[in-house]
């Protein structure tokens, strides 16, 4: 039989971590001021968010199903990725139940866009999460509403890798939203599903 040798990673998952942490003094310092805006946005959900340190004890995960081949068309037709128009459809829901026209919810990102940092050969979870405040404006069409999240989702610096580290590192002081929507992408997309995070959200 022929050995298969595998080749040495560079970078190891335990180097890669130190070297998100080392980032928190200085790529992720100039995030503070978004962060903290986002924490502003946030307040005026009222209990929309974890008080606890974590966020993510006694989560309860929720599946809805949906046929993804029609759902990507209709993203690609209107000029939307699939996560803004779950974003928008989200946020109409959760302002029908709390009667706020702000919301906010965590999301995830692989947590691989480090600037200066390749983690193209580390295996691990380097998944990122982060807060997020989306209004939706009842006197606006289903279009303008996606357009809005869509313009705001973009502003997020490094897709949200640096909340975490922040957060770790002590620079940071806000909770995470209790609410939290996963979406498994387009390479997931045959499982026709997407998560849908409920972390002791009162309805």
């Amino acid at each position: 039989t022929n050995t298969i040798e595998l080749l040495q990673p560079v970078t190891p998952f335990s180097g890669h971590c130190q070297s998100l942490y080392g980032a928190a003094s200085q790529e992720f310092i100039s995030e503070l001021e978004y962060w903290q805006e986002m924490k502003e946005r946030m307040n005026e959900c009222g209990e929309v968010c974890s008080n606890s340190a974590e966020g993510q004890e006694n989560i309860q995960w929720m599946t809805a199903s949906f046929d993804a081949s029609k759902f990507q068309l209709t993203g690609s037709l209107a000029g939307f990725k699939e996560e803004e128009l779950l974003l928008t459809a989200t946020a109409i829901g959760m302002s029908a139940v709390h009667g706020k026209i702000n919301s906010a919810v965590c999301l995830e990102s692989h947590g691989r866009e480090v600037p200066g940092l390749d983690s193209t050969d580390t295996v691990g979870w380097c998944t990122a999460q982060f807060p997020f405040s989306v209004n939706v404006d009842p006197h606006s069409t289903l279009f303008e509403q996606t357009q809005e999240i869509a313009n705001i989702r973009a502003t997020v610096p490094s897709n949200g890798v640096g909340f975490g580290i922040l957060k770790a590192a002590k620079k940071l002081n806000i909770s995470y939203p209790k609410t939290m929507l996963v979406y498994q992408g387009r390479l997931d997309s045959a499982s026709h599903n997407f998560e849908f995070g409920k972390n002791n959200f009162k309805e």
